[in-house]
């Protein structure tokens, strides 16, 4: 089957990319989805195809990960505020090391270095210094103040806790 926009595909997700977007494949070719975990087995629709990967939006999962843990957020995956809270921590600190040294070795185009370990942070939960809130409209026209929806840049969310800020 040709993969194209709205093509509803199946696939397994093996890795994760910097921002917390699964990686998976169809055909040979690599798909960005985000929402999913490594082990997770999805269905996702192609939203945009380019000469060499595809994006999609997940669909549905039919096959959970054994990685794959509740976020502690009501939000998540609604806010843009964070990617990773369906991973526990310490395996987040996996991922992201082999992301760092991924970057290095390809991007970079760097052989010969010596990666350190991650060192854990002693705080998982509001540890972020520093956060962008938005002004905008409801619909009902009162002004309000919170983050930009997920793909959305103009609906703003209104959150009443975060939990990676104090």
């Amino acid at each position: 089957m040709e993969l194209k926009k709205n093509t509803i595909i199946e696939t397994r997700i093996y890795n994760l990319t910097y921002g917390g977007r699964g990686i998976g494949k169809y055909n040979g070719m690599v798909i960005f989805i985000p929402g999913t975990v490594p082990g997770d087995l999805v269905s996702a629709r192609v939203v945009r195809k380019k000469a060499s990967y595809a994006e999609a939006e997940l669909v549905d999962v039919s096959e959970p990960s054994n990685l794959r843990i509740k976020p502690r957020c009501p939000l998540f995956g609604t806010c843009g505020g964070c990617s990773w809270q369906n991973v526990p921590y310490e395996d987040q600190l996996v991922f992201k090391e082999e992301i760092t040294r991924s970057t290095l070795e390809h991007m970079a185009r760097q052989s010969d270095f010596n990666l350190h370990p991650i060192i854990a942070s002693p705080r998982k939960w509001r540890y972020r210094n520093k956060v962008d809130y938005t002004f905008g409209k409801d619909a009902g026209g009162k002004t309000v103040l919170g983050f930009h929806k997920t793909g959305n840049y103009y609906e703003i969310l209104d959150v009443e806790k975060c939990y990676i800020q104090p």
